[in-house]
């Protein structure tokens, strides 16, 4: 299947918010081409289910800032506590401004639901 077939398949899965096509987002949020592994995290997003919890944090590592913030923010949907420490690493490491706002809002919204959680 060509690649922007590809991308167009896996968006309507995020549309559709379609649970029961995992494997396929799975599998986009691993694939070489950036634009595929942006549009699996942005459907993972959309979808918001805690069984993305685990390749939405394996996306933070990714070499493209808009894949990280799909994965922050879709981190943030599902309430992930996992990933504090991994995003605080990330809100010093990138230099851009909407990574770090995305950081700041995801570690915000942690506090607000658990007032005692660590700096």
């Amino acid at each position: 299947m060509p690649p922007k077939d590809k991308e167009t398949a896996i968006w309507i899965v995020g549309e559709l918010r379609a649970i029961n096509c995992r494997d396929i987002l799975l599998k986009g949020s691993v694939h070489k081409f950036i634009n595929i592994r942006r549009m699996a995290i942005s459907a993972m997003g959309k979808i918001a289910n805690k069984d993305f919890e685990v390749p939405l944090m394996r996306a933070l590592d990714d070499s493209n800032p808009q894949v990280v913030l799909y994965a922050i923010k879709a981190l943030g949907k599902i309430d992930s506590k996992k990933a504090i420490n991994k995003i605080k690493i990330l809100e010093e490491k990138w230099d851009k401004s909407y990574i770090k706002n995305a950081c700041e809002n995801y570690i915000e919204s942690l506090k607000e639901e658990n007032p005692n959680l660590k700096e």
